[in-house]
């Protein structure tokens, strides 16, 4: 123990000399290891063997303890100069703790110093644990850069706010019978909503069997006042004149020939005048042929008994007054039930407000025009002189005929694209709006449809390789106003696959990206996943958006079952 007092004193004393004075002391301290010789004399040996090896088990013995020896010997200058250099190193590192604790001479203060190193440990591996977290999230790093250059010419998407043309929309049931529905839901305050939807096999058949989609005449109820009189050959005469009233009761009830392009109600006769009838052909406006007569597709059918006419039966016949959205049926009426589950039936049940109204009204006109084959859409809709009237770029005349491509769209119906061509896209090099693009449009409000809430144009900027998206990337504008817009170019560039999550602008589309003929883009991913969705749980697609791959849109038959089963993403 003194000794190893002094030891430790010497070591403390010669501490602040440096690390040469204690590499010395370490050195002098350093355990010496001594063999054990095994010298086995060859005197003794000759001499035992000699003897006839009487000793030889006793020099085996001998040696086996020799050996024993050597080895413990061996073990512990071993465990010696582990220990040795293990206080040489710590009293050699750099790190702070442990040659504090090497040469403390308290055990307290050993277990100190100890405590301290094992923490700043715990720190350093917390540390590198968070740094290797932060790693293999691969975050992103942003780098900003402002240039001033000549940047390419956008191209410009314009639109008008009103999709098609109220006359010309009215020629089609679907439409026309919404349009009724949002007038009588107005005045209603809590929507009723006419919806002449005829049932999927009664529509195909027709479709089949001569074409009666967009028929001219069909028979509708109304409230009259008819005239009592007799024909010539005896039969009873029941003119009567049309009314824009609900029925108090059947009495006063007619039906009458409805012409859906100007909206006139004439003639009209009395309900017990008509009888239903299957009749063997009907032509294109809405004229069956009488029963009994020349045909092979027996079609339902209204036919006039006193004057020998028939007109296609529908498969609910529409009421002039919900047509006309004036007036409601009381409630003692014979018609308010009727009424009452057309609401239901068609989702404007409990609706009171007229913005609520006008907002489901626009998204069944959308989904009912998106259900049309796209000539009719562009032939109901405006066309390219009729919308764009002037225009100028650059200081130069344009060219609108081939300047100007057609892009339809199912909320705006015709939209016109400006400097669309990829191979030879259009540029200026000086800013002001007398070198942009300037445009005179004709919007004309007085064939907008009710459902249209302002007047004016959309606008749409976007690049020549991305779909036009002006419902949701638009700017509007008003008329009879001086609009101008400022456009500047942000470009981002992401990391590509493993560094990021996308995918080289050369790298083939997804199948399941419906806009081919486009690049890559966030929202034309999240239209295609509805889509799909659209798909996947009901088996057709959309007819708002392109179908991927050789899928069938939902026809208009089948919308009326799409709003009963709505789909909530």
């Amino acid at each position: 123990m003194q000794r190893r007092s002094s030891f430790f004193k010497r070591t403390l004393s010669e501490q602040h000399f440096g690390r040469s004075d204690a590499e010395l002391i370490y050195q002098k301290q350093r355990p010496k290891v001594s063999m054990p010789t095994l010298a086995l004399r060859s005197d003794s040996a000759q001499q035992s063997l000699a003897n006839g090896g009487h000793r030889r088990t006793s020099s085996m013995a001998d040696l086996g303890a020799r050996m024993k020896s050597v080895g413990h010997a061996m073990k512990t200058a071993a465990e010696d100069e582990l220990r040795y250099e293990i206080i040489r190193f710590a009293a050699r590192t750099t790190a702070h703790g442990i040659p504090m604790a090497a040469h403390a001479t308290r055990w307290y203060a050993k277990c100190m110093w100890l405590a301290i190193s094992l923490a700043s440990v715990g720190i350093f591996c917390y540390n590198v644990h968070g740094v290797l977290q932060k790693y293999w999230r691969k975050d992103k790093i942003t780098t900003v850069q402002l240039r001033f250059d000549n940047v390419p010419f956008p191209a410009i998407t314009v639109c008008n706010l009103n999709p098609f043309k109220r006359e010309l929309a009215r020629r089609v049931p679907e439409i026309s019978e919404t349009l009724d529905a949002f007038h009588q839901a107005v005045t209603y305050s809590k929507h009723a909503d006419q919806n002449y939807d005829e049932s999927a096999a009664s529509r195909e058949r027709r479709n089949i069997h001569g074409g009666f989609r967009y028929v001219q005449y069909e028979p509708v109820m109304s409230d009259c006042e008819c005239l009592g009189g007799y024909f010539g050959d005896g039969r009873t005469m029941t003119d009567c004149a049309q009314l824009d009233t609900v029925p108090k009761d059947n009495v006063s009830l007619c039906i009458c020939n409805y012409d859906r392009q100007d909206s006139s109600v004439w003639p009209c006769y009395s309900k017990a005048s008509w009888i239903e009838e299957m009749c063997p052909d009907c032509n294109d406006i809405g004229y069956c042929n009488l029963p009994y007569t020349n045909g092979t597709n027996p079609l339902p059918c209204l036919c006039q008994k006193n004057v020998n006419y028939c007109l296609l039966r529908p498969e609910r016949m529409k009421r002039i007054w919900e047509i006309r959205g004036r007036v409601i049926p009381d409630e003692g009426s014979p018609f308010r039930s009727d009424y009452l589950d057309q609401l239901k039936e068609l989702g404007y049940e409990n609706m009171t407000d007229e913005v609520a109204i006008t907002t489901k009204t626009i998204e069944k006109l959308v989904l009912t025009m998106a259900g049309l084959p796209e000539e009719r859409r562009i032939a109901l809709s405006y066309g390219r002189g009729e919308f764009i009237r002037m225009c100028s770029f650059n200081g130069q005349q344009c060219n609108i005929n081939n300047d100007f491509k057609l892009h339809v769209d199912p909320a705006f119906g015709n939209c016109y694209t400006f400097n669309a061509n990829r191979q030879k896209p259009l540029g200026s090099s000086r800013a002001g709006p007398s070198y942009g693009l300037r445009l005179l449009v004709h919007i004309n409000t007085s064939d907008y449809l009710a459902t249209t809430q302002s007047a004016g144009v959309r606008i749409a900027i976007h690049s020549q390789d991305e779909h036009p998206f002006p419902d949701a990337f638009g700017y509007s504008a008003p008329t009879n106003m001086l609009s101008s817009f400022g456009i500047g170019l942000r470009k981002l560039t992401r990391l590509p696959i493993p560094a990021g999550e996308c995918l080289m602008p050369d790298h083939p589309l997804p199948n399941w990206y419906i806009y081919k003929d486009y690049k890559y883009e966030p929202e034309g991913c999240y239209k295609s996943c509805y889509q799909n969705q659209i798909i996947l749980r009901c088996g057709c697609a959309d007819p708002r958006y392109p179908p991927p791959n050789n899928h069938t849109k939902v026809q208009n038959s089948q919308i009326k079952i799409y709003k009963k089963n709505r789909i909530i993403l």
